[in-house]
């Protein structure tokens, strides 16, 4: 989320009527020693995007997570948060910043007519906060979940994964406090985790791996 020379303003991405709404909402996003917080007021909302105030400036193009409406009183409560981008950054007066950011929304999966579905659960397209590391490894990466079924979920990760490799996973409520942790079996392993195909900006984004597990505490699935 640093603010880089030079760096191009992104315009001309609304498409929906803007709704002039101010309530406040939390920012996520991936720093270089873990998630980075912060809570901000928006100014309007559409179904594409959101406007925030912010006081720094920021990269057009950086990955955000966003809660909103936000309560600082319910912080221990696990919501889910949506995916976005930094489309448009523009000084504000007196001072600090107006930022737009842009859903990234799943993109719609085309109908399957000759290939029949091998999923044993239904997939929801959930972006929430889970803690995972190897079996054999003392301590984990907070990361995301890009979806999550009744037998396992999907999250993004810059760590090297391999199918068949036990970890242990749990998702923070209220922030790093005590939770069980669920063992789980990685089943699938792909490329670039960035949604809806979007062109990484930062360096660690082009690095992000899509990793599948499986809960190995509930009945088996098939194949994810």
């Amino acid at each position: 989320m640093l603010a880089m020379p030079g760096t191009p303003v992104v315009t001309g991405w609304r498409q929906h009527r803007r709704a002039p709404l101010s309530f406040p909402a939390r920012l996520r996003w991936r720093g270089p020693l873990g998630m980075r917080f912060e809570t901000v007021r928006t100014l309007d909302v559409s179904r594409e995007g959101v406007l925030v105030r912010r006081i720094e400036p920021c990269t057009p193009g950086s990955r955000v997570w966003i809660a909103l409406p936000f309560d600082s009183a319910l912080a221990n409560r696990l919501d889910a948060e949506f995916p976005a981008r930094i489309v448009r950054v523009e000084a504000a007066a007196p001072k600090g910043y107006r930022v737009a950011l842009r859903f990234e929304l799943p993109p719609r999966q085309p109908a399957r007519t000759f290939e029949r579905e091998r999923r044993a659960s239904a997939r929801v397209a959930a972006s929430l906060p889970i803690a995972v590391r190897p079996a054999s490894f003392p301590f984990p990466e907070e990361t995301m979940t890009l979806d999550a079924s009744r037998d396992g979920t999907r999250f993004e990760t810059l760590h090297k994964y391999s199918c068949g490799d036990s970890v242990l996973a749990h998702f923070p409520w209220g922030g790093w406090t005590p939770a069980p942790e669920i063992p789980a079996r990685v089943v699938r392993v792909d490329g670039n985790a960035c949604a809806n195909g979007a062109k990484a900006e930062a360096s660690d984004e082009s690095r992000l791996a899509s990793v599948a597990i499986e809960w190995i505490t509930t009945h088996k699935a098939a194949v994810r």
